[in-house]
């Protein structure tokens, strides 16, 4: 969950949104974001709620969870997101707070929140399965006819028929495929797009064979994949308008329904087979393959997964860490505790060495647990080349679990010595927030070593904990260490708190981006000005504005973001 802003506490989600006003919007997401947000409002269907929180399903280039949490205690309105965005707030949430605030009867949302706490069976996943077995002869029946695919209906007619037929009608669909494949070399500019749309029709084509001829269409896939990456190569399948490459993600759904479809004998070698091509690959294509394939696969093919990943290590390793996570929850229930521990090990990264200890202490091992803490933890990290980087930034969970493992077996002295590790190594606001309850006698000293450490932190950790005062003390006794954008977004953040103080940074900023004549900047202007309509009596804001636009007439790009945002007035 990620902070957005303050609102009034002891206050309904209802009446959180209901305070969001442009000017906040703004505060949180920015012109851009705020933009780009709009084209997603009015695809957000279903919403679901409980208790300060409100959930539902965006769908971008992915389907995206998108949740806005409402403390009432605090007056604190928080945003998460399961797109890969990392430059603060996306423009799913600010849709998701839009579509909330634009609601015709916010009362609503606190009625939903009591019917779906009554009604949890409304809640409960569809059974299809359970569904197809209750149905009768008859019905299924109807539905196949009136349902079945065009391409089940080839299929069942090619196995009807003679192998010569087979055999004829098979070669012409693959050499289609192959056809399409040599064709890559003799456009210099194919489109990524458009080419992948050509071979996915041609690929359906072999729908029909699949049960036919599952190893010739094995091997004719695996000629595409090499074919597709050496053509990226190459430099044959670059969108030289959009700057993309060829991504395959229709391709990837298409590979996984025909894997998913093979039969056990010939499952786990031709997967094998595949997965070692991915590995090899110089471009990443189709890395939705893997989380198509495991939802679609049977308890047999997952068996066969479980031997094909717990006995080739280099199949393992190879996989993006999002794979390998999604690997693993795939075959943990179907490993015993041993076979757990021995693929755990096989794996680097600390969301893996986290399993493990929690596995050692759920068999009573508490001590094991901690030896394996210990030993695989980082070394002191001063820079990024050092040679535990790559465990550094998931070491927040390692410390955490070995502080409170050493905490549940009374090793007083080794909680301390960790405690003031973490908060020293790490220096960042969670080490401090998450090792203070642990040693809260020490809650000065370690104060000091993170403000020591990383200033900047020690004021996040301030603001986290409800101290904002604190921290605008530290922006005047230390002006050199915060730069004016940490500034910037601290008091956007807090501008009802701190209204003086944010009217003299908002204005130090709009005064250093008025004269630069770039869309960039001019973003940036609207942003303040947006802000500043919050602080500002009405008279000498618009007098503001108009003197703005009277000085910058020319400047149409900077009228024009002005004119959205509802920065003109009448009688001008």
């Amino acid at each position: 969950m990620q902070f957005l802003i303050l609102l009034p506490v002891n206050a309904t989600l209802a009446d959180a949104i209901q305070n969001l006003s442009d000017a906040r919007l703004y505060a949180i997401f920015g012109p851009v974001i705020l933009q780009r947000s709009h084209d997603y409002v009015d695809e957000i269907e279903e919403v679901d709620y409980a208790p300060g929180l409100a959930q539902t399903l965006i769908y971008g280039s992915d389907e995206y969870e998108v949740e806005i949490k409402h403390e009432a205690s605090t007056g604190r309105l928080y945003g998460d997101c399961s797109c890969p965005y990392d430059g603060g707030a996306c423009k799913h949430i600010a849709a998701f707070l839009q579509y909330l605030r634009g609601a015709e009867d916010l009362d609503e949302i606190n009625y939903a929140v009591g019917a779906a706490f009554n009604e949890p069976e409304h809640n409960a996943p569809f059974d299809f399965k359970a569904w197809v077995k209750a149905r009768s002869r008859e019905e299924l029946e109807e539905l196949v006819l009136q349902h079945a695919p065009e391409s089940l209906r080839k299929s069942l007619s090619l196995q009807a028929g003679s192998p010569d037929v087979q055999q004829e009608l098979f070669q012409k669909a693959e050499k289609k495929v192959k056809k399409l494949l040599d064709e890559i070399d003799e456009y210099c500019d194919y489109n990524a797009d458009d080419y992948e749309e050509k071979l996915l029709n041609r690929l359906e084509e072999l729908r029909p064979f699949w049960s036919i001829k599952p190893a010739k269409i094995h091997q004719l896939l695996c000629e595409a994949i090499k074919s597709i990456d050496k053509a990226q190569d190459q430099g044959y399948l670059y969108d030289h308008y959009s700057d993309g490459g060829f991504e395959g993600y229709q391709l990837g759904t298409y590979l996984a329904a025909f894997y998913a479809a093979l039969p056990e004998s010939f499952f786990e070698e031709s997967v094998s087979g595949m997965l070692t091509i991915f590995g090899n690959l110089n471009y990443a294509i189709c890395d939705n393959f893997l989380p198509e394939l495991l939802p679609k696969i049977d308890h047999s093919q997952s068996l066969a997964l479980k031997n094909l990943f717990s006995t080739n290590d280099a199949l393992l390793t190879k996989q993006t860490l999002e794979h390998q996570k999604e690997i693993w929850l795939l075959l943990k229930p179907l490993l015993t505790t041993s076979e757990q521990k021995q693929l755990l090990s096989k794996f680097s990264d600390p969301f893996f060495l986290h399993e493990l200890a929690e596995l050692y202490e759920k068999e009573g091992q508490p001590q094991e647990a901690i030896q394996l803490l210990i030993k695989r933890l980082p070394q002191p990290v001063k820079s990024q080349w050092n040679d535990s980087y790559n465990l550094a930034y998931g070491a927040e969970q390692l410390y955490e679990k070995l502080i409170g493992l050493l905490h549940q077996e009374r090793r007083t002295e080794d909680v301390k010595t960790w405690v003031h590790r973490y908060v020293e190594e790490r220096a960042s606001a969670r080490s401090l927030t998450f090792s203070l309850p642990f040693l809260p006698e020490a809650q000065a000293e370690l104060e000091a070593v993170l403000k020591k450490q990383q200033i900047n932190n020690f004021a996040q950790y301030l603001e986290e904990s409800f101290r904002a005062p604190e921290v605008v003390e530290l922006f005047k006794n230390h002006p050199n260490q915060f730069p004016q954008f940490i500034q910037f977004e601290f008091f956007k953040r807090n501008l009802l708190l701190f209204p003086k103080e944010a009217y003299v940074v908002f204005k130090q900023v709009l005064d250093q981006e008025l004269p630069i004549a770039k869309d960039r900047h001019y973003h940036a202007v609207v942003e303040v000005l947006v802000l500043l309509r919050e602080l500002m009596e009405k008279q000498a804001f618009v007098g503001l504005v108009q003197s703005i636009r009277t000085h910058y007439k020319r400047r149409t790009n900077l009228l024009i973001l002005m004119n959205g945002a509802g920065l003109h007035f009448t009688g001008q």
